[in-house]
Formats: C-alpha cells, sequence, structure tokens
C-alpha cells in the first residue's frame, strides 16, 4: 500500500486528566481508559499543559535564605547546620523518590501517549480542531480546592476551548461534596455547556443535579473496566519481592495501634510485611505500576486507605482490609472506598467490622456478576456519547 494514503482514519479523543507522575492509581486509571477507548478503534491521547520553568528548587531557596542572614554568623551557626543537614536529608530522599517518578513515567512513555500545549486559551483552541472528541476524568478534576486546576484553570479540566460537542465528562469527580459559594456559578455554566456527563461518586451525581438539574449516570472506576487477564498481562515481577507476604498501601498515616495490628498478623502467619509508600524500605519503594499490579496480586492479604489499592484487590481477588485515610488537616478520604465496599456488597472489609479469624478468607462470589453490569453500563455510556 502506498505510505501516503496510509493515514489513520480512526476518529481522534484528547483525554484532559490529572498529570504527573507520582501516583499509580492516577496512572493505571489512564491507562485504563486509554485502553477502553482503544478497544472502541479510537485514536486517542492525552493532552498536557506545558509546566511552569520558572519554579524555585529547594537548593536555590535554602541559599537564598543564608545569604539573607546577618552577618554575625556566630549567632546562626545552629541554623546554617540545620538548612544543610535539612538538604542533605531532602536530597537522599530525593534521589529514591526520582528512581520511583523514573519508573512510573517510563510506564507513561510507555503506555500513554501525550501532546504538550502551553497554557494558552488560543493554542488549545486551534489544537481541538484537531480533534473530534476530548474526554475530561476519571479522577479529581474538578475540585475545587485544586485552585490551580479547577479554578484558575477551569477552562482547561472543562474542556471549554473546545466545541460543545466535542466535550465528554468520563468518570470525573469532584472530590467534595459541596461546591463552595464563590466558584458556584461558574460550575454552574460549565457543567451546563457539556451535554454527555458521566461522574465516580454519588456527592458528584447530586452537585450536577443541583447546579444544572441533569441527572448523570455514576460509573464505575475504569480501572475495574479492565479484565483482571489484561492487567496481568503488563504487569511485572518485582525483583526484590518476597515469597509470601503482606503488602501495605497507605497514602495516609496509620496509628501505632494499626501499625501493631499488622505486625501481630504478619508474625502470626509467618509473613514478611512490604510497604509501598515508605520512603525507609528503598526496594519496594522504587516499583513501578507494572510491579505494583503484581505485588497486589501475589499477596496473601493487602491492608490500605487508597482506593485503587481497593479496587485492585477487589479485581485480582486478593483478600484486602480498608481503612480510612486521615488527612494533616483531619478531614477524612473515605468516601470512594465506602462506595466501592457498598458497590460489591463488602462493607465488611472495613478495619472496624474485620473478624480476625477470618481475615484471610473473603467472598468474591458476587465479583464477575458485578463487573459485568458495571463494564457494560460504562461502555454503553461512551458509545452514546462518541456518537456522531
Amino acid at each position: 500500500m502506498n505510505k501516503k494514503n496510509n493515514i489513520d482514519k480512526r476518529k481522534k479523543i484528547g483525554i484532559i486528566t490529572l498529570d504527573g507522575y507520582k501516583n499509580y492509581g492516577n496512572r493505571l486509571q489512564a491507562y485504563a481508559v486509554k485502553k477502553i477507548l482503544t478497544n472502541m478503534n479510537f485514536n486517542v491521547k492525552f493532552i498536557i499543559l506545558k509546566e511552569d520553568k520558572k519554579k524555585i528548587n529547594r537548593f536555590t531557596y535554602i541559599k537564598n535564605k543564608i545569604i539573607k542572614l546577618p552577618h554575625n554568623f556566630i549567632n546562626y551557626t545552629k541554623k546554617i547546620f540545620i538548612y544543610f543537614f535539612n538538604l542533605t536529608v531532602f536530597r537522599k530522599r530525593k534521589k529514591l523518590i526520582n528512581k520511583r517518578i523514573k519508573k512510573i513515567k517510563g510506564f507513561s512513555l510507555k503506555y500513554l501517549p501525550e501532546d504538550s500545549y502551553n497554557d494558552n486559551f488560543k493554542e488549545l483552541e486551534e489544537m481541538s480542531n484537531n480533534y473530534d472528541f476530548f474526554i475530561t476524568g476519571s479522577d479529581q478534576v474538578w475540585n475545587p480546592t485544586l485552585k490551580h486546576r479547577a479554578i484558575n484553570k477551569h477552562y482547561f479540566y472543562f474542556l471549554k476551548f473546545a466545541d460543545i460537542n466535542k466535550r465528554i465528562s468520563f468518570v470525573s469527580s469532584f472530590g467534595v461534596s459541596n461546591i463552595p459559594d464563590e466558584y458556584i456559578n461558574l460550575y454552574k455554566k460549565a457543567l451546563s455547556e457539556i451535554t454527555n456527563i458521566s461522574v465516580r461518586e454519588e456527592a458528584g451525581k447530586n452537585i450536577v443535579k443541583k447546579l444544572t438539574n441533569k441527572d448523570v449516570p455514576v460509573l464505575l472506576d475504569p480501572t475495574l473496566l479492565i479484565t483482571k487477564e489484561h492487567w496481568l498481562s503488563i504487569s511485572k515481577e518485582h525483583q526484590k519481592k518476597p515469597k509470601k507476604y503482606i503488602l501495605t498501601y497507605f497514602l495516609g498515616k496509620l496509628s501505632n495501634k494499626d501499625k501493631n495490628y499488622i505486625k501481630n498478623i504478619a508474625k502470626e502467619n509467618d509473613l514478611k510485611i512490604v510497604n509501598l509508600c515508605k520512603i525507609k524500605n528503598k526496594h519496594s519503594y522504587n516499583t513501578s505500576p507494572e510491579e505494583f499490579i503484581d505485588y497486589i496480586n501475589s499477596a496473601k492479604l493487602v491492608f490500605t486507605d487508597s482506593f485503587h489499592g481497593a479496587a485492585f484487590s477487589i479485581l485480582m481477588k486478593t483478600p484486602f482490609v480498608a481503612f480510612k485515610r486521615i488527612l494533616e488537616n483531619k478531614k477524612c478520604m473515605f468516601s470512594r472506598i465506602d462506595n466501592l465496599l457498598k458497590k460489591f456488597h463488602m462493607e465488611n472489609r472495613y478495619i472496624k467490622n474485620i473478624d480476625k479469624k477470618n481475615i484471610f478468607n473473603i467472598d468474591f462470589s458476587e465479583i464477575e456478576n458485578i463487573l459485568k453490569k458495571e463494564r457494560k453500563k460504562g461502555l454503553d455510556y461512551l458509545n452514546k456519547a462518541t456518537k456522531n
């Protein structure tokens, strides 16, 4: 065939979601959306806003602080020592963090094709002519507390740069139960200009209903719309993975009581403990998204306060225990996991409901029927939204 005529005639979809290379859940849900759309015969790319190069680094910050110190250095010796001690610790931590980021970025470069554009409405508007549809969502793209994402750049995450007929929301999240009063009008107008909206939580459904009077569907997280078999086909075993272990994946802080509880379970069952989020455990901390999947699939038990930690445990049919995640401001992030547990009738896997005697026993008999129903619901929504 003549190469000039060998043109990709598939319709193009640009995906707008939270970017970065630090979060497994974010990267895996992005992969899932791309996989679903590719299976539907779309040409998919992720639209990324270019980073601001003017951000000051830690070293420059510390150097500037020291320069501003008075000439009487004797009185400030302790302070200078602390600055450089913190700098040394920071560099060691940064090295480990960069290794982890490198693995996650490697996954993104392999599976998630990107198109980068300047944060310029005119440039984005011109770019939109090259795409048939844009999808926003499958993450907290509409969270008003992330001001740099949902407010200052609201036009980006609400797809305001694109023709109204090209805008689709797929499993978008607000991350909150209510929109602050100062943003009500902005959100009301932006949401009313998106014909096809689907959300991730019941709270999001209520927000859209309140602001636009639209009844929108609550769909399952995209990672669960992909089969276990496919996830395992891209998974990879970590070189330092023990044979028998308990996996812990906590994004928030854990109480000493809960730490001791996990240690006792491991000791009583002769199991190692693998911590995916503790930087002190440098081998397991340096894990890729592909290894994350295998870690959950091969674990004897998973302890987590992460939605995707619980979601992949359900998908892989690995026994798990869910915890509430408490943030520094003492706010609790549990609504997503709570909705997930209710969806799959697994409320008994919440730590306060766990029977220690049956902690390794879990009934997965209903999983496949629920997944089949929810997968059809998600695909039907996308098929309808992308019809001419």
